[in-house]
């Protein structure tokens, strides 16, 4: 993950400011703010795969998911 701007539409998708690709990198879960919940769905599915992607919208929500 880094917070840059990519012209290559395959390079992974943009959620929070944040470019995923989790192909690429071992990445299996994150922990996403809840008010870009809705971006999901704009990440393409082979970026998407194989990750499980977890809203939070407080440090509370944050640490029960951790544990």
């Amino acid at each position: 993950m880094a917070t840059r701007q990519s012209t290559n539409p395959n390079d992974g998708a943009t959620i929070g400011g944040c470019r995923l690709s989790g192909n690429l990198s071992r990445i299996r879960a994150i922990i996403i703010p809840k008010a870009n919940e809705v971006d999901i769905a704009d990440i393409p599915e082979r970026a998407r795969r194989g990750i499980d992607f977890h809203p939070a919208g407080a440090m509370e929500e944050v640490v029960e998911i951790v544990l």
